[in-house]
């Protein structure tokens, strides 16, 4: 069994140094572990800083480069927006330098701002279905747990529109309507659907694909992520 991890990834060199320490500490066989980045449209050396590390403990390691001129933006101020479309493209490509690698079992996608604790990636497995993410908190401001800005979102029929749970069950696996950040997925699934362009993310596009296909889409609260938002998080985490 072998397990891709990474995500495309864009001027994230500062992020570099802690995120793949995290991954590098995931209690997990590095030999069953697949590393793979997409670099696009990066300016600040990303690439360079990928390309001058020893990847060798792990069963491969594909780090490509494929540059879009995309504008950058801003996730809150893109959003609703035709800039914020084509994200669903970057993360299709990612997953075709992988798709075709023989007897890859599952996807690990870890947003290049997100911190997995050690166990993630085997508790994860250990829920036994075909996607389900880590909890990421997207605020500034915490709350308190169970009060935060998470990567959790539900339907509302009533409002007709999508709402972020900002309560919701602790320690606890439960299914949801959207979710992503860090998320685990079976190869199956991406052999039936792709990310697709959606107003609110390609995380969207992609859970409402799952959803149409016949995949319910899950989260595992008992696996808290650090999530890494601007550089002064990195003083505030560590």
């Amino acid at each position: 069994m072998s397990i891709i991890v990474g995500c495309p990834i864009r001027n994230r060199k500062w992020t570099l140094l802690k995120y793949l320490e995290a991954i590098y500490n995931i209690d997990y066989p590095k030999k069953d572990l697949l590393i793979c980045f997409l670099v696009n449209d990066s300016t600040d050396g990303t690439l360079k800083y990928l390309n001058s590390l020893d990847f060798r403990q792990y069963n491969l390691a594909i780090v490509k480069e494929k540059n879009y001129n995309f504008e950058s933006c801003e996730r809150e101020l893109g959003r609703n927006t035709d800039k914020f479309l084509h994200f669903a493209q970057v993360r299709n490509d990612w997953i075709s330098l992988f798709k075709d690698i023989p007897n890859v079992t599952h996807v690990f996608s870890i947003d290049s701002d997100v911190l997995v604790p050690k166990n993630s990636l085997r508790k994860l497995l250990k829920n036994n279905v075909d996607i389900c993410s880590a909890l990421v908190i997207n605020s500034d401001k915490k709350n308190g747990y169970g009060k935060d800005i998470t990567n959790i979102f539900n339907f509302s029929k009533e409002r007709e529109c999508y709402e972020n749970l900002m309560e919701y069950p602790k320690k606890s696996l439960f299914e949801c309507d959207v979710t992503g950040s860090c998320i685990l997925y079976t190869k199956k699934v991406i052999d039936s659907i792709q990310y697709q362009a959606h107003p609110l993310g390609e995380d969207f596009g992609f859970c409402c694909a799952s959803h149409q296909r016949g995949f319910k889409v899950w989260v595992d609260t008992t696996i808290e992520t650090k999530h890494v938002m601007k550089k002064e998080d990195l003083g505030r985490i560590f």
